[in-house]
């Protein structure tokens, strides 16, 4: 009987425990498409700020990193991207953002927001 227990139990708390990690993945993944967006958002926008063009339409996550802000933790996403002045030559951007506040944007040595 006591076998039987226990082998409720953990079955039991081996589904929380997967229940939990699958929604911690669909939290992560929400959070970084509502992410994505916004450095997209604003390495559009300092394109046009600066008349430039902004390349395909999109960014990447090059990096992530857990970091301490106003005494939480928060992830800190860099994103890169590319524009032109020109028409001929392409041009790296890059979007940081820590939690969900734009922390830097800078173009090829530019900083545009710190």
């Amino acid at each position: 009987m006591a076998a039987m227990r226990v082998t409720c139990l953990n079955s039991r708390m081996e589904s929380f425990v997967a229940l939990s990690l699958l929604a911690l993945a669909v939290w992560y993944g929400l959070a970084a498409l509502r992410t994505r967006e916004q450095a997209s958002r604003a390495a559009r926008d300092a394109c046009a700020r600066m008349d430039l063009q902004f390349l395909d339409d999109t960014v990447a996550c090059t990096g992530v990193v857990v970091v301490r802000q106003h005494g939480r933790l928060v992830l800190r996403r860099q994103y890169e991207f590319e524009y032109t002045a020109d028409d001929a030559l392409r041009h790296q951007g890059r979007v940081v953002l820590t939690g969900a506040e734009l922390s830097n944007i800078s173009l090829e040595n530019t900083h545009v927001l710190q």
